[in-house]
């Protein structure tokens, strides 16, 4: 699929050859691996590989007809990923009943940037908010983050401002 902007192409850079998967339970260990790799900074060794590993919990979540995960794929593994979860707006006049898609963990492999990978994975995340009946999709981009914040605007999306806060809250282990 490789996509280049009009400064790689006059470089007369090679286009990488990717594809744009969802990931699914045929997949999941490579998606697994490209999850490690970003954690660990680092590939599984052999011994890793072959110790055996349980995807039930994971591949449940992947089954929730809300949630979309799609990845990036160079030959035999994953260089890229994200999520688009769709969080519908119940009962709310203003959305026409839709809600919106929400992008989570959008994330390319630092030795594969610069060709086009995310620009695509975004793409097959809209296509995917649309499938879904999203009346639009949202994300939160750090301040300091400017090279996705360069990428969602090449995708279309408006800053929207507003001083909003990123804020979270953690559960420890066993905690209600």
């Amino acid at each position: 699929m490789g996509l280049f902007s009009k400064k790689q192409r006059e470089s007369g850079a090679e286009a990488l050859d990717f594809s744009i998967v969802r990931v699914d339970e045929e997949n999941y260990a490579l998606y697994d691996d490209t999850v490690f790799f970003r954690v660990h900074n680092r590939e599984r060794t052999p011994d890793e590989r072959a110790q055996p590993r349980d995807f039930g919990a994971n591949l449940a979540m992947l089954a929730d007809k809300n949630l979309r995960v799609y990845a990036a794929k160079v030959g035999d593994r994953f260089v890229g990923n994200v999520a688009a979860v769709f969080i519908p707006k119940v009962g709310h006049p203003f959305y026409g009943g839709k809600g919106y898609v929400d992008i989570d963990e959008l994330w390319t492999d630092p030795a594969y940037r610069r060709h086009g990978i995310a620009y695509a994975l975004m793409n097959e995340a809209e296509r995917a908010a649309k499938e879904m009946g999203a009346a639009g999709v949202r994300l939160y981009v750090g301040g300091t983050n400017r090279g996705a914040y360069k990428l969602y605007k090449k995708c279309g999306y408006e800053d929207r401002g507003g001083g909003a806060h990123w804020m979270v809250k953690e559960f420890k282990e066993g905690q209600l």
